[in-house]
């Protein structure tokens, strides 16, 4: 059985690590498209001015990936995108059928739009591509996909975490009172329906509060008004026990004293309390027939739990919904524990980029839709005032076509591009306005990139200090990696799935619904209230709508487990019994959280080892299975978290009993890609697994095979990165050993100097030498050639000569690695103010300009800006997606470690160089072995990482075996076989080793714990931080120096340091930082009235030069009097004689 973690190795085959993005955006692409063109509102267009005309769509497809310049499209490909700043999209075509004149015309392939295309996606050209072929397409093999491009920038789609809709939620509310909520979403409405207790301590009974009424309404009287004509029938619905009958005779009562005896007088109660008494039509032109009229049986049946299907005005179904919701809530009166948990993750549901693209694609299709048809009305309104249209002369009838087209095309796409590449989901059809939805793809490494494409965000505002959904809860079980999450105001709220878990798209109900039914759920329609909640009866639920009733809930699970494992039912739907409300649970909607388990047959997995691993190792051509084929043969299932909740599973295989139905795959699948990244996670304090995978997207190496090729605004990485030597299954299969982000170091555990303080580190510059931790760090600087309205544009010049004319020094170092055209070439070494591309602008942009006019340029070019030095590694010269011309010059720098700059291991720990010592100077065994770096002892006690140090036994004994040691989670190499490895390799089996002392040449004392663990060098460096000024630019409005490095900004002297010079008395200091070297000033000032003079001689309020005084003051101070002034606040100063 210990070879069932191949089995993950399949599932990353057959799934992929972003799969859950990929087949999203595929379903919205394939299916959703066509589903929505199919709507009742979007189907036909019609027009109030002429009842013939009218616009049909017969089919709606994608088209290639694509690009248009100068007329004529051609086929692109995502790298083209990248370098040439352009959007990787492909055109949205239909196939329409429309009235003109007296004929029906026919439209193939109309562009209405362009849609950004999802990377790996069906539509892309990377689909389906080998290895070779990806690399002559210039992309690396290993990149997930999954995301977009957008103007060159590579952006991500995070996975929204909503709230469970169609579905009966029973809480507390804010004064512990016991309430039920339900929130109806359909494509056409969406909706809210609470049954509360109402507010005011005398009113008993339960109530009714939607948004369409303005006040609460008493249960009964809802029913009474949907439809049902006895008290009897209205307790029924609910249940004759005495429990229920005590609770509502309060309403009851109530709806008496009311005087409702009658739908219509029920009716007419409703309709006074409504609060529209019109509503929108959708999709129509705004002309008199845009509002239509509401009753509130109108409102009842549209709007009213709308999630629940009416045929042919039957309120049958919402009576019975409304009764189960009203039971739940006088059932959780009376018994706690049927209050369910708003944080359980069987309650959520993952929104994923097919249906944020879809929401997007579906308000601006009904816009386009809705300005055709006013356009319609308008038109033809006008063509049929006119004589043509008396004579029948259909000559001039209008082409709707040919307008439409145009402008509605720009609109979609400028919609959806703006909304990717911002971020700003604001659709007020569908009320939603969100800010952060994508973000811009982490590339500091291929973790980092991996990570973000796994990233779950919480819809929980960040700023609310809640610990509930933050908090662990037991249900994220091999759901959502426990450790990989931020730290601070986030912590809890973004989240990252485990490595096995799947996101669901929707399935299609009318099937399932079917085979309910033929395994004997009785119809709801055919059953009273009564025989509903009969005792021995289970109510079966599809997708949060009540389908009816089973008597035997065991024997339809069990058949219905046993219909998905052969393949007749899909394999992400779940069945669940929920004991307490004594109901069954049918799901096959989208946007919940599944993983798959090996399945337990009489106290035996289903997985043969001995069987299934030779068919696994064999390829599929010669009859080895895939992770599919395990699936349809009844080996594998996927579980969704709610049917977790019915399951026994084992972790091992020796923790199967009797009663054990699903064994985990592999205990490693609990967390997640970035955590995998630590060995030995298990044996490690909580919080440091949390850091390192925070740190671990921090760290350099290689972000992709390509990366030389790619014009990223800045990457980082290392000159010679290394596979770790103590790796995981989890590294193994996501790729890790080709694209590592570290190095294995030589770690001494020592106290070295006074220099390995506070986690800092000493490094051997011996090493350094030989190229540890040598990184290199690339920019990108774009330089645009604007186009301007008078025909003219920016050029390049060749740099200037002298002429025998008299200049400043320096003047031409500056302008010394340029070409003749002006550009910079490939390996010029750029220094601190070197002109990169000598660009030159047109003086006069707006008026035209004569050829013959003598033109007036004036110098704008881009200057390198960095006190360190660069190479100039690549210049391209390209067009961007609006046709102007573009050069991008790519810069490189290498660096090697030096004081201050940040390292970690993969457990943590971080620490910045503290001291560089010569390798003389560095601890040395009887072998010549030193330390590439000294670690302080004093960073193990408090952090606990056990797991630091059986990396660095087990790199050890790796290295003394030529082989890589197991780091995985929970099945690691064990510590023994550790020790009899070092032992047969004549090493000591604590790792520790006898050192001499390269300062004395002496022994040292103790033996010195040593070995080689995986270090990673991070981003923050301190040639990127250090900073320094004497004198520099100030702010115009305050006079005091500018903020930031960027800006040459100056040091700010703060309160807190303000408090410690005035604790030491350093009166002097404070003046001179406050106020002689920020913004000192010398205004005038009258001692008589206590007012600036506008004069430096004169007080104008005055009318004398008497009073007139020098003060000296902070010119801030002086701003903020002036600005008092100009809203008539005056401040007198009251000058004393010193």
């Amino acid at each position: 059985m210990e070879d069932k973690w191949r089995l993950v190795d399949l599932f990353l085959e057959y799934k992929g690590l972003v799969t859950q993005h990929i087949e999203s955006y595929n379903h919205f692409v394939q299916v959703g498209m066509t589903e929505l063109m199919e709507g009742e509102t979007n189907k036909t267009i019609r027009s109030e001015s002429d009842q013939r005309w009218f616009v049909k769509y017969e089919r709606i497809y994608v088209g290639k990936p694509s690009v248009n310049e100068d007329m004529v499209i051609h086929e692109t490909t995502p790298q083209t995108c990248r370098i040439r700043d352009l959007t990787y999209a492909a055109t949205i075509y239909v196939d329409i059928q429309y009235w003109r004149g007296d004929c029906v015309h026919r439209r193939r392939g109309v562009d209405i739009g362009r849609m950004p295309v999802m990377l790996r996606s069906c539509l892309c050209v990377l689909n389906g591509k080998s290895r070779e072929e990806l690399e002559r397409l210039g992309e690396c093999p290993y990149d997930p996909g999954g995301y977009f491009i957008v103007k060159g920038v590579e952006r991500v789609l995070m996975m929204q975490e909503q709230a469970l809709t169609n579905r009966i939620i029973v809480e507390l509310d804010s004064n512990k009172n016991v309430q039920a909520f339900v929130t109806s979403s359909t494509i056409d409405n969406k909706s809210r329906m609470v049954v509360c207790e109402h507010p005011s301590v005398r009113k008993a009974g339960l109530y009714v509060k939607h948004s369409a009424f303005t006040e609460l309404l008493p249960c009964s009287v809802v029913l009474r008004a949907m439809g049902v004509q006895s008290d009897i029938e209205i307790v029924q619905m609910v249940g004759v026990e005495r429990k229920y009958t005590d609770c509502l005779l309060a309403s009851l009562q109530e709806m008496h004293e009311k005087d409702i005896f009658s739908q219509k007088s029920a009716l007419a109660y409703l309709d006074a309390k409504l609060k529209y008494k019109q509503e929108k039509i959708e999709g129509q032109a705004k002309t008199t027939g845009f509002y239509k009229n509401l009753d509130s049986w109108a409102v009842l049946q549209t709007q009213f739990l709308s999630h629940v299907e009416c045929v042919k005005g039957n309120m049958g179904p919402k009576i019975r919904y409304l009764g189960l919701v009203i039971r739940r809530v006088i059932a959780a009166q009376m018994d706690q524990r049927l209050v369910d948990d708003r944080d359980y993750y069987g309650n959520k549901r993952l929104e994923l980029s097919g249906q944020l693209v879809s929401l997007l694609f579906e308000d601006q299709f009904k816009n386009i839709n809705a300005e055709l048809s006013r356009q319609a009305d308008i038109l033809l309104g006008k063509w049929h005032q006119q004589t043509a249209a008396r004579k029948a002369d259909l000559s001039g009838y209008p082409d709707l076509m040919e307008m439409w087209a145009t402008g509605g095309k720009s609109r979609l796409t400028q919609a959806m591009t703006h909304a990717i590449s911002t971020g700003n989901w604001n659709i007020k059809r569908f009320r939603m306005d969100r800010a952060g939805v994508s973000q811009v793809l982490s590339r500091f490494s291929y973790m980092s990139c991996v990570g973000s494409m796994m990233r779950v965000k919480s819809s929980f505002e960040k700023s609310r200090k809640v610990a509930g959904p933050r908090a662990l809860q037991p249900s994220q079980w091999g759901m959502l990696c426990p450790a990989d999450t931020p730290e601070g105001e986030q912590c809890g709220l973004v989240k990252h799935l485990s490595l096995l878990t799947h996101v669901t798209t929707g399935e299609s109900e009318a099937s399932l619904r079917q085979m309910l039914f033929c395994l004997g759920v009785e119809d709801a329609e055919a059953l009273s209230g009564e025989e509903l909640h009969h005792k021995g009866n289970y109510i079966v639920f599809l997708n949060g709508t009540l389908l009816g009733a089973h008597r035997r809930p065991n024997k339809l699970m069990n058949n219905m487990r046993y219909l998905r494992r052969v393949g007749r039912v899909g394999e992400f739907v779940s069945i669940y019994e929920h004991e307490g409300w004594h109901a069954i649970w049918v799901a096959s909607d989208g946007g919940r959280l599944t993983r798959p388990l090996i399945i337990v047959k009489d106290e035996k997995p289903c997985f043969v080892p001995e069987k299934h691993v030779p068919l696994m190792v064999k390829p599929k051509s010669q009859g080895g299975m895939s992770f599919a084929d395990f699936l349809k043969q009844g080996v594998l299932e996927w579980v969704d978290v709610n049917e977790e909740n019915n399951l026994f599973i084992a972790i091992r295989p020796e923790n199967i009993t009797a009663q054990t139905t699903h064994l985990e795959i592999e205990a490693i699948t609990l967390l997640g890609v970035v955590s995998g990244l630590i060995p030995y996670p298990n044996h490690n304090q909580s919080p440091r697994n949390t850091y390192e995978c925070a740190m671990g997207k921090q760290a350099m190496g290689c972000i992709a095979m390509n990366q030389f090729t790619r014009t990223d605004t800045l990457l980082l990485g290392l000159v010679y990165p290394q596979k770790p030597l103590c790796t995981s299954k989890t590294l193994n299969l996501v790729n890790f050993h080709h694209l590592g982000a570290g190095q294995n170091a030589s770690v001494a555990v020592m106290s070295y100097s006074g220099y390995d303080i506070e986690d800092a580190i000493v490094m051997n510059r011996g090493s350094l030498d030989r190229g540890f931790g040598r990184c290199f760090v690339m920019r990108q600087t774009k330089v645009p050639m604007q186009a301007y309205d008078n025909g003219l544009k920016d050029m390049t010049a060749p740099p200037p000569s002298s002429n025998g004319e008299k200049v400043r020094p320096n003047h031409f170092a500056s302008f010394s690695c340029l070409n003749e055209d002006g550009v910079t070439g490939v390996g010029e070494k750029l220094e601190d103010g070197y002109i990169i591309v000598n660009k030159i602008s047109p003086a006069e942009t707006k008026e035209l300009v004569s050829v013959d006019h003598n033109l007036k340029y004036r110098a704008t070019p881009a200057v390198y800006k960095n006190p360190v030095s660069s190479y100039v590694d690549r210049v391209i010269y390209t067009q961007d997606y609006e046709g102007k011309s573009l050069y991008k010059v790519i810069t490189r720098q290498t660096r090697r470690p030096e004081l201050g700059d940040k390292f970690a291991s993969r457990h943590g720990q971080k620490g910045v160089v503290g001291l560089i010592v010569g390798e003389e100077d560095m601890p040395f065994n009887d072998k010549g072995w030193r330390p590439d770096l000294i670690m302080n002892p004093h960073g193990f006690p408090s952090r606990m990482t056990v797991g630091k140090m059986l990396e660095c036994v087990g790199s050890k004994a790796a290295v003394m075996e030529g082989l890589f040691s197991n780091g995985s989670a929970f099945t690691n190499t064990p510590a023994t076989e550790i020790y009899k490895t070092l032992i047969k390799n004549g090493l000591a089996p604590s790792g520790k080793e006898y050192l001499t002392s390269g300062v004395t040449g002496e022994p040292i004392e103790s033996y010195i714990f040593c070995g080689p663990i995986y270090y990673q060098k991070l981003k923050h460096m301190v040639v990127d931080k250090m900073h320094a000024r004497a004198r520099g630019p100030r702010m115009v409005l305050t006079r005091q120096p500018t903020e930031g490095r960027a800006k040459e900004g100056g040091l700010r002297v703060g309160e807190m340091e303000r408090d410690c010079l005035v604790a030491y008395g350093a009166a002097n200091l404070l003046l001179e930082r406050l106020l002689l070297s920020s913004d000192v000033c010398n205004p005038t000032v009258c001692r008589r009235c206590g007012l600036f003079c506008g004069r430096p001689d004169w007080c104008k309020f005055c009318n004398t030069a008497d009073y007139v005084t020098l003060v000296r003051m902070p010119y801030a101070c002086k701003l903020l009097f002036q600005e008092m002034q100009s809203m008539n606040v005056t401040c007198r100063l009251n000058l004393v004689e010193r």
